[in-house]
């Protein structure tokens, strides 16, 4: 059996990246970032500390940003490598001093390096953390805790102490350390140190760069999301990334050339009439992401519910095919539900408290079994999750880690016809969606000529990008393309001429 059961797909558009990654064909995780979104998460700054709260144990810290961002004393205090990264194990812990009083470490005015753990949500602003990390490939480098960490997926005792002597070889810098990342497995010895060397000579670029200018300004900022996927997501399970943009093509053989240059065969440039989301089935799975209802191929369903502060997930039998008892139906039913939400809940990238209604059972090994599927289904999952055992009526609590803005509320708005009880696409969603059906339909035809009508709100947002959006389209093209507003259409429809 081969060892690839993923492919990565990017799609890189005019005003926006979007990413799929498939796990034996099937839709296992999607990102989208658009051009026009500020992301935060992972940047290092320069603030100042605008508030402290010793009630909250908190402080509010100007980084530059429209809203100010939230220091807890936990994210000031002394951390270990475990606190700071989910999937490592702590080898080497010195003792400290924990501080417990946060206006004895923080001051009004002054100035402090920090680095955005959460992106803002809502009226919340970013959360942040002192406690910075550079990410690469095989480590994360920690500059102010020199603690040594290794991921506890690296189970081989020889394989740990090898890399560990990698480390011990380096003469380190006083007071920093590392979190050897599971990638890290098997690197040979040249590629760990040219990493290392690469991460201490990036944080000293940034502690020159904080010393050459004030307060309010950006130290770092991390990498767009193509590299972000290519850094974390390239794994030895993955048969290829395709690409349909020959810049970026170029931009991850140039990444891959310094840091894995041995995984330069498995990136291919896709230059396909069809567009590449089409291609690889992925462009209708996108369209179902944010259903409410999901069906399940046993007849029964799911109905997922979104709120500010939680999610809540009910499973039902509906019209379950089973020939078996009552019971066999709920468990088998359940059993798929399981499998089917850790994947939903990947692909919704959705956080905080989540809340499962299994249809209730009456068997303790039925619901043992079930939990156990939940839970090893979101072994997959890269965000932190941590779940409570199920309940006597089949409810299950558990929460998951909240980084970056979901999908669904960088791909939709509130929707102005209902005084914001409901949702409704994007301009720019829409508007890339649009742009995408024209270059299919401009594709099919030897017309050198193409009008297309679009909802008024829509036809302003485009005139608004002609430089980003309609210039780069009809160059692509190889046609003249004219946008006409028209308001018998809704939003999202379109009509080409």
């Amino acid at each position: 059996m081969s060892k690839f059961t993923k492919k990565i797909i990017i799609n890189s558009g005019i005003y926006e990246n979007r990413v799929a990654i498939l796990d034996n064909e099937i839709l296992e995780e999607y990102y989208v970032e658009q051009k026009d979104t500020q992301h935060l998460y992972g940047n290092i700054y320069k603030g100042i500390v605008e508030s402290v709260l010793p009630g909250l144990g908190a402080a509010f810290v100007n980084i530059g940003t429209s809203k100010n961002g939230f220091l807890y004393i936990s994210d000031v205090l002394d951390k270990t490598p475990q606190d700071i990264a989910d999937e490592e194990e702590i080898i080497i812990e010195k003792e400290k001093k924990r501080n417990t009083d946060i206006g004895s470490l923080l001051k009004v005015r002054q100035e402090i390096i920090v680095q955005v753990d959460k992106e803002p949500v809502g009226t919340k602003g970013p959360r942040l953390t002192s406690h910075v990390s550079l990410p690469g490939r095989y480590l994360v480098l920690t500059p102010f805790d020199e603690s040594i960490g290794i991921s506890k997926r690296i189970s081989d005792l020889n394989e740990r102490n090898r890399i560990r002597g990698v480390l011990n070889q380096m003469n380190l810098p006083k007071g920093m350390g590392f979190i050897i990342r599971t990638a890290a497995k098997d690197v040979d010895e040249k590629s760990l140190k040219r990493e290392i060397k690469y991460l201490i000579n990036l944080w000293a670029r940034i502690m020159y760069r904080s010393k050459k200018i004030g307060a309010l300004a950006v130290l770092y900022e991390e990498y767009d999301l193509i590299l972000r996927i290519v850094r974390d997501q390239f794994t030895d399970d993955v048969e290829k990334i395709a690409i349909d943009s020959k810049d970026k093509y170029k931009r991850i053989i140039r990444f891959l050339s310094y840091f894995m240059p041995a995984l330069r065969s498995r990136i291919f440039f896709y230059n396909g009439i069809s567009p590449i989301f089409e291609k690889y089935g992925i462009e209708q799975e996108i369209e179902k992401i944010f259903e409410r209802k999901i069906d399940l191929k046993s007849g029964g369903s799911i109905f997922i519910e979104q709120t500010e502060g939680m999610v809540a997930i009910d499973v039902n039998t509906a019209k379950y095919k089973g020939k078996r008892d009552i019971d066999e139906t709920i468990f088998n039913t359940n059993l798929e539900a399981a499998r089917e939400i850790a994947r939903q809940i990947r692909l919704r990238d959705v956080g905080g408290i989540i809340i499962i209604d299994f249809i209730d059972m009456r068997s303790k090994a039925h619901k043992q079994k079930v939990q156990e599927t939940l839970e090893s289904n979101l072994k997959k999952d890269k965000a932190k999750t941590n779940i409570l055992s199920i309940s006597s009526i089949g409810v299950v609590e558990m929460t998951r880690q909240r980084m970056r803005r979901n999908l669904e509320s960088t791909m939709y708005k509130k929707c102005p016809y209902c005084s914001g009880r409901g949702l409704v696409k994007s301009d720019t969603t829409i508007a890339m969606q649009i742009l995408r059906k024209v270059e299919k339909a401009a594709s099919g035809t030897k017309k050198r000529e193409m009008k297309v009508r679009v909802h008024p709100d829509i036809h302003n947002f485009l005139v608004k990008n002609e430089k980003e959006m309609i210039l780069p389209l009809m160059r692509r093209c190889r046609m003249k393309i004219q946008f006409f507003a028209d308001y018998n259409l809704q939003l999202e429809k379109v009509e080409v001429e």
